[in-house]
């Protein structure tokens, strides 16, 4: 997936076959830390990328209760699934880093509750590339 010709980065924020460019993806895993929690700037659409150990995935960058930036926030396990939350600094609702369900607050609607998820792509060349659109939750 490149937009460019060979060797040229795309600007972050160019769309292409409805995935816009975050940037190179070592700008979301930080050699100093497993795993991370980052906004995408310029981007079409406001997400959150989290990286957990190698892999990457991406929420709407607002919380589901008052709209808060998830970035802002940090990642806790979710011990009784293996998994990761997103945990916003604002009051402490959490959802899971690739599911976006709400795993801790919520008011008792899981649509409502849940944070829209995002497709992520890493190209052969290390660039981070996410889906304009989210995808359909899972059942």
């Amino acid at each position: 997936m490149s937009s460019k010709s060979e060797g040229e980065l795309p600007a972050v924020g160019t769309v292409v076959d409805s995935f816009f460019y975050a940037g190179p993806s070592s700008q979301y895993a930080p050699s100093y830390a497993k795993r991370s929690v980052s906004a995408v700037k310029s981007a079409p659409v406001q997400v959150a990328i989290i990286h957990n150990n190698g892999a990457f995935s991406a929420l709407r960058n607002a919380c589901a209760h008052l709209g808060s930036p998830l970035h802002n926030g940090s990642l806790a396990d979710i011990e009784d699934v293996g998994a990761v939350a997103v945990v916003c600094r604002r009051h402490g609702w959490s959802f899971h880093a690739t599911t976006g369900r709400c795993v801790l607050g919520g008011a008792g609607n899981e649509e409502e509750d849940r944070v829209p998820v995002h497709h992520v792509r890493v190209d052969d060349t290390g660039g981070l590339w996410v889906s304009v659109d989210p995808i359909q939750p899972q059942q």
